[in-house]
C-alpha cells in the first residue's frame, strides 16, 4: 500500500494539552492543525512519566484531519496514583512517521 508523502512537522497543537472527562475517564486532550498537504490519519501519543523519569502509562487515540482541518483527540489516561506527573503529546502516521513536534505539559491526578 502506497502512502502520501508526509511531513514531520504538518500537524501543529493548537495550544497546550488539557485534562478533560471522557466518559468515566480523565484525558489529555489536545488539540490538532493539519497543515500538509494532504488528508492523513494520525495516531496521538501520550506518554506519561512518573517525578523519577520512569514511563508509567502509554495512551492513544486515532484522528483523521483534511488540509486546513483542525480537531481534538483525547488519549485517556486512567489509574494513575494521586500526585505529579509530566506527559509528552505527539503525533504519528500508521505506518510510525512522526508527523508533529512534541508537547509536554505538567499532568496533576
Amino acid at each position: 500500500m502506497a502512502y502520501p508523502m508526509v511531513c514531520n512537522q504538518c500537524w501543529y497543537s493548537v495550544g497546550q494539552p488539557v485534562v478533560g472527562r471522557l466518559g468515566a475517564y480523565e484525558s489529555l486532550e489536545t488539540t490538532w492543525v493539519n497543515t500538509g498537504n494532504s488528508n492523513l490519519v494520525g495516531i496521538t501519543i501520550a506518554v506519561v512519566h512518573n517525578n523519577l523519569g520512569q514511563t508509567v502509562e502509554i495512551s492513544t487515540a486515532i484522528l483523521d484531519l483534511a488540509i486546513g482541518a483542525n480537531g481534538t483527540a483525547s488519549p485517556v489516561v486512567f489509574g494513575l496514583v494521586s500526585g505529579e506527573y509530566s506527559a509528552s503529546v505527539f503525533v504519528v502516521t500508521a505506518g510510525g512517521v512522526a508527523i508533529s513536534t512534541t508537547v509536554s505539559v505538567p499532568l496533576f491526578v
